[in-house]
């Protein structure tokens, strides 16, 4: 595995396939006590490679750093739960790109 960095960007390429994070907004402000901000936040992956590749897309989960460089505490909540489908698995051939978001929020 050969992971490869821009200078100017948000993403790593692997092996080819080159993953970027991707935010809605660049910055927000985080809610007071009791209160919620909504976020909208992503992966965007690129096959640079001349290989097909599958990526489970539900598996993909953020990790937001604080100032110091440190994770932030996360917790997940689902109203329901959900088998994986065939469509939550795309197949990303070599030179296309796709980019998966997901709803958050600050609280």
């Amino acid at each position: 595995m050969t992971p490869n960095k821009s200078n100017n960007s948000s993403g790593i390429e692997v092996n080819g396939i080159y993953f970027e994070t991707l935010v809605s907004a660049l910055k927000y402000n985080l809610p007071i006590f009791g209160e919620e901000t909504p976020i909208k936040f992503g992966a965007g992956i690129t096959n640079n490679s001349s290989t097909p590749y599958r990526f489970e897309l539900p598996r993909f989960v953020p990790e937001i750093l604080n100032p110091h460089g440190k994770p932030m505490e996360m917790s997940f909540g689902r109203n329901a739960t959900r088998f994986v489908e065939e469509s939550d698995i795309p197949l990303i051939m070599s030179g296309e790109s796709l980019e998966y978001w997901m709803d958050g929020k600050f609280k």
